[in-house]
């Protein structure tokens, strides 16, 4: 080792060796705390507790319900909604093109050719509205 560092190590030696002596003192002679001192902390502690608060009962809130929602809910959801929309479009293709079989069964039913000009007049003969008596 060389002389400079002998000496480092020789004066880290004496200072941890003073604080050795300082650490054993303090263990020996540990301060007391008063009594009265420590019953103001704990009283001071106890006041800064959140104190129980009684709970309140809660309503239910229920959203408003739409329309569309209501009527879903009144046919049956949306498994019914769902029945119901494939039914209207099955409608509306078999409405734009018939099978041929279907033609045969209208023309045996009403009793004629459909293209022989058998009409059905839904409306009424003259009044559109149904307003004259």
């Amino acid at each position: 080792m060389t002389e400079e560092r002998k000496k480092f190590t020789l004066a880290q030696e004496a200072v941890m060796a003073e604080v050795e002596a300082a650490l054993t003192q303090a263990q020996r002679s540990a301060p007391q705390v008063s009594p009265d001192f420590m019953a103001r902390i704990a009283a001071q502690g106890a006041a800064m507790q959140p104190q129980a608060v009684a709970a309140r009962p809660v309503e239910a809130v229920t959203p408003p319900v739409g329309f569309w929602a209501a009527l879903a809910a009144a046919i049956g959801g949306w498994p019914t909604m769902s029945g119901l929309a494939l039914a209207t479009i099955a409608g509306v293709w078999i409405g734009a093109a018939p099978p041929d079989s279907l033609t045969n069964l209208a023309s045996s039913v009403l009793g004629a050719e459909l293209g022989s000009g058998v009409t059905i007049n839904l409306l009424g003969d003259n009044d559109l509205f149904e307003l004259e008596g």
